[in-house]
């Protein structure tokens, strides 16, 4: 029992230069909460890591390991050129005419009319590509207020780009 108990109260890890560096509670000013915190970090990258390598496509794979094997100055990182379309807005708002540049203009000429709090809805949404039920937990709100700003918020751009066509 008191091995057990030794050991939830150290943390080994490997530094950067590839030695392994032990810290124990009660000393340098470690405490027991510390190396609980350093454990569940280390847990939750564990998690994340495994998800991903899970969830990730062979092709998307493959191309990350030749561009690490053979860098290539003129071609960005795989992980640059992944399009995601919770971020294209212009696709949600007018999937028929989403390149047309004459109507990005105009999306960005409706934003400057939103309030600062729909603008920077918009932005959280689509620019970061936070989820709404992470934003509703930010601002104190129901996962339904923020769906129906959104859904506000689409409705007057796409009324201000209408009016600007009309």
């Amino acid at each position: 029992m008191k091995k057990a108990k030794e050991q939830a109260n150290t943390y080994t890890y490997k530094s950067v230069d590839g030695t392994m560096i032990t810290i124990r509670a009660g000393e340098n000013g470690v405490t027991e909460e510390m190396i609980r915190i350093l454990r569940e970090s280390d847990n939750d990258m564990n998690l994340q890591e495994r998800y991903q390598e899970e969830n990730e496509s062979y092709s998307y794979r493959n191309a990350v390991e030749h561009f690490e094997k053979v860098p290539n100055e003129d071609e960005d990182h795989p992980l640059e050129r992944i399009a995601d379309g919770r971020a294209d807005i212009m696709g949600i708002l007018f999937p028929d005419r989403a390149e047309d540049s004459l109507l990005l203009q105009k999306l960005e000429k409706a934003m400057e009319q939103l309030t600062e709090g729909q603008q920077d809805l918009i932005y959280e949404l689509y620019g970061f590509c936070k989820n709404m039920a992470d934003i509703a937990r930010e601002q104190d709100v129901t996962l339904t207020a923020i769906q129906n700003r959104r859904n506000k918020i689409f409705r007057r751009l796409k009324k201000l780009i209408d009016e600007e066509e009309g």
